[in-house]
């Protein structure tokens, strides 16, 4: 019973009651950091204008605080928070350019991957070394130097690649957080199965928790937005949490909704690029159902539905490599 409520209720409770008192307090003070919308959008988001676009800083910041409350203080521990504040960090200085922007742009794309880069190098690299971090794949977690490289390599890879996923799907009110909600519980219900992982199950129930607070503020109509410093977060947390219980696949299958939306996107910006032309009208894909004339909440809830279903997926091909 005092596992119970030390590893579940406790950090449940203060990450949601501590998400829904800062929200409040974003909201009241931070009105001012709001972005324009891209000229693309202009037609379905005109109302969107004067939002406050940083409110993944209720979130984070619950999530921060509870885990450090009540999760075993550790090396390991302080290593898994300082990677979601990092790139929280960078995310809050694209949505705090933004601000000025005309168009709905922060900092320059390319200056916004480098730096997802270097952080992801500094992370991966050093939590393979100390073994807070693996892919769980047999084949790269040998002894061998080549094994090492790909390992990172990939590893590296795939935090960028979630930062920009998470990211890309926080495009419409409470998308990436009700998408991102039945991957935590799959996350929570992994953490449980696999033995020794207390610290593991107290950050993957704050964040779960936060997201739900945060959802009364964020589902439609917004009353703040997730911004970068929010997405980019999350992203990385829930990244963290797969590669620290060495389910990389496992996550992988669960997050098929949010690699859809990325390689929407990436294909339409590859297509003008190199071709010229575009593939989709309008890109990522849930941009493209707003065109064809589907109200937000309903695309959210069937994105929401399908996240469900590859989580169920996941846990389901999970419980057959565990039995």
């Amino acid at each position: 019973m005092n596992n119970f409520i030390s590893l579940f209720l406790l950090p449940f409770i203060t990450s949601y009651i501590l998400t829904y008192l800062t929200s409040i307090l974003v909201i009241k003070t931070l009105s001012n950091l709001v972005s324009k919308n891209k000229p693309e959008l202009i037609e379905f988001h005109s109302d969107k204008d004067n939002i406050p676009n940083v409110g993944g800083i209720a979130f984070i910041f619950a999530t921060l605080v509870a885990t450090f409350i009540f999760a075993p203080i550790s090396k390991f521990l302080i290593y898994l928070l300082s990677s979601i504040l990092s790139f929280s960090l960078l995310g809050f200085v694209d949505d705090f350019y933004k601000r000025s922007s005309d168009n709905g742009d922060g900092i320059k794309s390319l200056t916004k991957l480098v730096w997802q880069f270097i952080i992801a190098i500094v992370f991966v690299v050093y939590g393979t070394k100390n073994n807070y971090i693996s892919s769980g794949i047999s084949y790269l977690n040998g002894e061998t130097l080549f094994q090492k490289i790909i390992e990172n390599v990939a590893l590296i890879f795939l935090m960028v690649y979630f930062v920009n996923a998470f990211n890309i799907t926080d495009g419409l009110d409470g998308l990436a957080g009700y998408v991102s909600l039945p991957i935590c519980v799959l996350l929570i219900l992994v953490s449980m199965i696999l033995p020794n992982n207390g610290a593991i199950t107290v950050i993957t129930i704050s964040i779960s928790a936060s997201l739900i607070a945060f959802l009364h503020f964020n589902k439609y109509p917004a009353k703040y937005f997730m911004g970068d410093c929010g997405s980019m977060a999350l992203g990385v947390t829930l990244l963290m949490i797969s590669l620290s219980l060495k389910v990389s696949i496992i996550f992988l299958i669960a997050s098929l909704m949010l690699s859809i939306e990325l390689f929407t996107s990436l294909i339409q910006i590859l297509s003008i690029r190199i071709f010229n032309k575009k593939v989709f009208s309008i890109a990522p894909i849930h941009h493209l159902y707003e065109k064809k004339g589907d109200s937000e909440t309903k695309i959210v809830l069937q994105f929401t539905r399908i996240s469900t279903l590859f989580s169920i997926i996941a846990l389901l091909v999970f419980c057959s490599w565990n039995i």
